[in-house]
């Protein structure tokens, strides 16, 4: 798929990767399993994210703020992710892996807890519901209450 960006991470997509790379699904619905597909081309949409790069959202929606987690401007959001979220994550999970399935202790440095969590959070903005309530969201008009001078006031003077 041209432009076609993973909404599911690779980095998670793999680990349920045959030796060859493919992946297989199991339909509850009829209840069968699917023909291998190559992962790379799974759980991807096309420009699910912006074609641009974040430099040129930022000049579009210069009141926005960019998670500085995305330190590479001239790139896309997809490669963003990329570079700076999925690989240190991946390095991570490498040291906690092979420790875990030996039952050894895992320590993890602050940073590493921080970045994990931070990834978690990020991650529920790549699903196609979280995109679907954005564009919701955005296509209603914003209305106040009609006694919001009251509401304002009623604030101000319990201040």
């Amino acid at each position: 798929m041209a432009n076609a960006h993973h909404f599911v991470p690779r980095l998670i997509i793999k680990n349920f990767a045959d030796s060859e790379g493919n992946l297989f699904f199991f339909s509850k619905k009829s209840n069968t399993i699917s023909k291998s597909v190559p992962l790379h081309t799974q759980m991807q949409n096309g420009n699910f994210y912006s074609k641009k790069n974040l430099s040129e959202i930022k000049d579009i929606f210069d009141y926005i703020s960019i998670n500085p987690i995305f330190k590479n401007p001239e790139l896309s959001i997809e490669e963003n992710f990329d570079l700076n979220l999925e690989s240190p994550l991946g390095h991570i999970l490498t040291g906690i892996i092979k420790p875990l399935l030996s039952q050894e202790y895992i320590a993890l440095s602050q940073r590493e807890i921080s970045f994990i969590k931070e990834y978690i959070a990020i991650q529920h903005l790549r699903t196609e519901g979280f995109k679907q309530i954005s564009k919701e969201v955005s296509k209603q008009i914003l209305k106040l209450p009609s006694n919001v001078k009251e509401q304002i006031m009623d604030i101000e003077n319990n201040r």
